[in-house]
């Protein structure tokens, strides 16, 4: 299980220096906490609730793999992720701070 749980946190690092050179170097702890506060509150906090929610809907056609789907299902956002990390990568350097 190391190499999954590495390759599913290796977007972190550099998600946390982009949000760090965006702002003014006086701001860049509050930019961090906030993202962090931020994907926590809605990761671990709303993700996990949806995840259970979609789950129970789905327990009548699925039975027992209900949660193996609804899982799947959440795997669509790092698709959406992926995609908005990609369009906004051409913006970046040009918001850059020294």
């Amino acid at each position: 299980m190391l190499v999954p749980t590495a390759l599913g946190l290796v977007w972190l690092g550099p998600v946390l220096s982009a949000i760090q050179h965006v702002v003014p170097p006086n701001m860049r702890a509050t930019a961090s906490a906030i993202f962090l506060f931020i994907n926590n509150l809605i990761g671990i906090g709303v993700g996990t609730m949806a995840i259970g929610m979609l789950s129970d809907n789905l327990q009548l056609r699925f039975g027992d793999d209900s949660l193996r789907y609804a899982i799947l299902a959440g795997t669509a956002f790092y698709i959406v992720a992926a995609m908005l990390f990609f369009l906004s990568a051409k913006y970046l350097k040009n918001d850059w701070e020294k």
